[in-house]
């Protein structure tokens, strides 16, 4: 209830009623429906670390439809997915999802994407190779990963495919130092193709190197 001309309260389904008088006593009402729309809940997946060349694939969902916008300019109008092939360095930065749902209700999401050299060592959160080795590869089933760390630290050693879907988790857990770590990976069960083997230090330094499924 209220005895103001306007109201501002937190968003109520149901129906309001207003009673107006005026100086003479006289008396009219109006009412009108309110209905509250459920915000649609933004959200990205994708590979996020990419090596100079790859595949940047980010995927939307949580909505009815989709604009993006990212680095140097970077637009997409309509559509869920993002797909830049031949990734640079100038595509590295925060892409940012809109994402409408019923009522024209909106809400965004964002993710940073990093592009560097496999290879080159840099600075934390972007990609180097330093310790990061796969053999064989390319491989037609089975292969192992192996990495060394200087330091005890917080690992985590994850397979991604190039659409960004997390397909195996290797290692995820603290290390010794100065211990190599050698982990057998089996791709028999997935298609041929290029993955990434991602490894994320406890400073959120990334090392990936690509590995490919040949048959």
């Amino acid at each position: 209830t209220a005895t103001t001309a306007a109201i501002n309260t937190p968003a109520v389904a149901g129906q309001y009623k207003v009673t107006v008088s005026n100086a003479a006593g006289c008396i009219s009402t109006a009412s009108r429906t309110i209905t509250v729309i459920t915000p649609p809940t933004a959200n990205i997946t994708g590979n996020a670390n990419i090596c100079t060349g790859g595949n940047i694939y980010l995927i939307a969902s949580g909505g009815g439809t989709y604009s993006w916008s990212g680095p140097g300019g970077y637009t997409k109008p309509s559509g869920s997915i993002v797909s830049r092939s031949s990734a640079s360095v100038l595509m590295s930065g925060t892409y940012t999802v809109t994402v409408t749902g019923s009522g024209s209700c909106k809400a965004t999401a964002s993710i940073v994407v990093t592009v560097a050299p496999c290879g080159s060592k840099t600075s934390a959160g972007a990609i180097s190779t330093e310790s990061l080795t796969v053999y064989p590869n390319p491989t037609n089933g089975e292969t192992t990963i192996s990495f060394t760390t200087p330091i005890a630290e917080q690992i985590t050693l994850s397979v991604y495919a190039v659409d960004g879907r997390e397909v195996a988790v290797l290692f995820n857990d603290t290390t010794v130092a100065d211990t190599t770590y050698e982990l057998m990976l089996d791709m028999n069960p997935l298609p041929s193709g290029t993955y990434y083997a991602v490894l994320r230090h406890e400073n959120d330094t990334i090392e990936q190197i690509i590995v490919m499924v040949v048959r």
